[in-house]
């Protein structure tokens, strides 16, 4: 018997409407007396001994979870003889089918943004010490608050996942056009079952269509459905490609991650939409937490590959390390300074390190091309006009294409917070509106960070090689933990790339045994942009908008970020970097 409108359930919560109804139950939009807000009360009434003991599953599981993107459950209990209820947060709100029924496709920076939140979300559910499976991901399930935060919702089908059995506890969820296969029973559920109905949610919102039932294309009945970018001009290829992947009907073939589809979605916007905008440093309401300088230890690198092309005249050398050298300290130490960021204390630290990356470059070099020692002058970008779309109309809705960055800094202020150091060894300095960082030694590493402390980042930076070798190495930083721990995307001007992880004070390159060259990075000392993802435990490399290399690590999962500048065999690498814009996804 449905609950009236200004009907008291369980002493508590007075019924305001009803929000929808099924077979087995209804969910009511209701007010909680008690903490005098609005909840939503999800009933049950199939109290048969299966469905009762799954909504109670179902209850207590949810009501041990916390997170952003994921509603609570404040309350649940049974009333005998008329049914069972769960109390949750009640979301405000429009789902994204609503959204894409009144507006059309949502632009694709706005929804791979929506659909990163929600991978956030079926991480973190898939991570339990009991994997949990959403299996109703769709875009009806999708809720975005007036602050534009993406909220999963309905968890009528959530599942405690056993590895041992063939398919998650409780009765299997079908949504036509979202479900993969093994929900109709061919094969096993898992966190893979999730991913399939999340990059087919996405493709929903990028062209306005539901997907084609995965079991009638297994079947031939329907052909596979078209390519996302196919269906909307907008929509870059590399995007179209990592639905495409999700949606594979092979769970191997499928990310085998959600944080893992979300760094492949992220990875696919492209540098110019994120730099549209900016704000400079200081503007936004960004919590620092500066980390204190400690000491710096030794360490070793492997070599890169060579070039194709040419051959080292001998094997790459793997010196052995010597003892680093703090820059806090006694004599033949630079001395930290200590500053104020929004005015709140930071010790701002800048670390270098001998021979710890000799071994990662071949023993014969490159012939350094000539470059000018001037101030480089960024090339002036030429606009180019976005395709129109043919195949779908423009979306109503207002493009939200481009996030600001939580920190910015255009090296213009020298009182921004970077470190001001000339030593005989390490220069870093504001310099006609660049930050440099100049190494006079040889096998020597020195960076600089400014005391942020973030999770998941997309950190970039314009670099410019104003002097020294062209066998070199300069990069950006992402979850600095000390000055023996952290991780570091880096290029050199001769071509070579990679993703290093200092581990305990030896670097690790996360991508095999050698770096390896790239085309795209722009050889001599010519502007070359780098972009480094650090979301969950996959870690991107780009260079001037093209992929280089995607590892996974776990080892670290937050704190500061920073610039890197380092020689090999021989010294003066001198280099400027400009617009360093960090974007938390």
């Amino acid at each position: 018997m449905p609950l009236n409108s200004g009907e008291i359930l369980n002493n508590r919560y007075r019924i305001v409407n009803l929000l929808g109804h099924g077979g087995f139950g209804a969910v009511y939009r209701a007010w909680d007396m008690n903490l005098q807000k609005s909840c939503a009360v999800k009933e049950n009434l199939d109290t048969s001994s299966d469905l009762s003991s799954q909504f109670m599953r179902e209850a207590m599981t949810l009501a041990n979870l916390a997170h952003q993107n994921l509603p609570r459950v404040i309350d649940h209990f049974s009333l005998p003889g008329i049914g069972q209820y769960m109390v949750m947060d009640f979301v405000e709100g429009e789902n994204l089918e609503s959204k894409v029924t009144a507006s059309g496709p949502i632009p694709y920076a706005q929804a791979v943004a929506w659909i990163g939140q929600i991978a956030d979300a079926l991480d973190y559910l898939h991570h339990q010490t009991q994997p949990l499976i959403h299996r109703d991901v769709k875009p009806a399930n999708i809720i975005i608050t007036p602050n534009g935060q993406a909220m999963l919702v309905d968890f009528g089908l959530v599942k405690v996942f056993e590895i041992n059995t063939k398919t998650a506890l409780g009765a299997r969820g079908i949504t036509p056009g979202y479900s993969p296969p093994e929900q109709y029973g061919v094969g096993k559920t898992d966190a893979r079952t999730d991913i399939y109905a999340l990059g087919a949610t996405l493709y929903t919102l990028l062209t306005g269509q539901v997907p084609p039932q995965s079991v009638d294309i297994m079947a031939g009945a329907e052909k596979p459905p078209t390519p996302v970018h196919l269906l909307n001009s907008q929509i870059p290829l590399d995007l179209s490609q990592a639905v495409h992947r999700a949606m594979q009907l092979d769970t191997k073939q499928r990310f085998q991650s959600a944080n893992e589809f979300k760094a492949a979605l992220l990875s696919t916007i492209p540098t110019k939409v994120w730099n549209t905008q900016s704000s400079y440093a200081g503007a936004n309401d960004t919590i620092y937490q500066p980390l204190p300088a400690t000491g710096t230890y030794g360490g070793q690198r492997p070599p890169s590959s060579p070039r194709p092309g040419s051959q080292p005249t001998g094997a790459a050398s793997q010196p052995t390390g010597r003892k680093g050298w703090a820059l806090f300290g006694a004599s033949g130490c630079v001395i930290g300074i200590i500053l104020l960021v929004l005015g709140i204390a930071a010790i701002w630290g800048l670390y270098s390190y001998t021979d710890a990356l000799a071994f990662l470059k071949p023993t014969a070099t490159l012939t350094p091309t000539p470059v000018p020692t001037h101030t480089p002058v960024p090339p002036t970008p030429t606009a180019t006009l976005p395709p129109t779309p043919t195949n779908i109309p423009t979306p109503t809705e207002v493009p939200l294409l481009t996030p600001l960055p939580a920190f910015f800094d255009d090296f213009s202020d020298p009182s921004s917070g970077w470190d001001r150091v000339n030593q005989t060894d390490v220069i870093t300095e504001y310099q006609d509106n660049y930050y440099r960082i100049r190494v006079n030694d040889t096998n020597l590493n020195a960076w600089a960070n400014p005391g942020l402390y973030y999770t998941d980042v997309i950190v970039e930076v314009d670099t410019y090689k104003v002097g020294g070798p062209t066998d070199n190495l300069f990069g950006v930083i992402c979850r600095y933990q000390n000055n023996a721990n952290f991780y570091t995307g880096v290029i050199s001007s001769d071509g070579f790339g990679g993703i290093l992880h200092l581990n305990n004070g030896t670097f690790d390159n996360l991508g095999g045994e050698f770096l390896e060259a790239y085309d795209a990075i722009i050889l001599g000392g010519d502007l070359n942009h780098i972009r480094f993802d650090c979301i969950g435990s996959t870690l991107t490399l780009f260079v001037n908008g093209a992929f280089l290399i995607s590892v996974n690590d776990s080892t670290l999962t937050n704190g500061d970020v920073g610039l890197l500048a380092g020689t090999y065999s021989e010294a003066g690498t001198d280099m400027y970097f400009d617009d360093f814009s960090v974007y938390v996804p």
